[in-house]
């Protein structure tokens, strides 16, 4: 079975990365597909779409994870206190986001200088 998990990613958090775990373990998944959404219709986004899949990449590495679900099911997960943009918000403010996103994705937001005060980078 294949699950699949969308979002825009901008960036990824400790959030998204504990639900598609706890997904993988619930479902069984042998696949999970991440997708990165390019221009959601729903909210402004800071960043291209090709920098969140990057940043994706580094959150969901194929190592952490393995058809088409059949059937639509909830489950319960433990709530995180995080959100991307509250994440963007501190790193435009020079606050630390450790424990907030995974480690790769904080040192990519670092190395791309993503979500300064000066603008966002693209």
């Amino acid at each position: 079975m294949t699950g699949l998990f969308g979002s825009v990613f901008d960036p990824p958090h400790n959030g998204h990365v504990a639900l598609l775990r706890e997904a993988h373990t619930h479902f069984g998944f042998d696949r999970v597909v991440v997708l990165v959404v390019a221009d959601p219709g729903h909210k402004q986004v800071a960043t291209d779409a090709s920098v969140r899949l990057g940043l994706a990449q580094a959150a969901f590495p194929s190592s952490l994870f393995r058809g088409y679900p059949g059937r639509v099911e909830f489950f319960e997960i433990e709530p995180l206190d995080v959100s991307s943009s509250d994440i963007r918000h501190r790193v435009a403010r020079g606050e630390p986001i450790g424990g907030l996103v995974p480690p790769a994705v904080a040192a990519e937001i670092e190395r791309l200088g993503l979500y300064r005060s000066g603008g966002p980078r693209r």
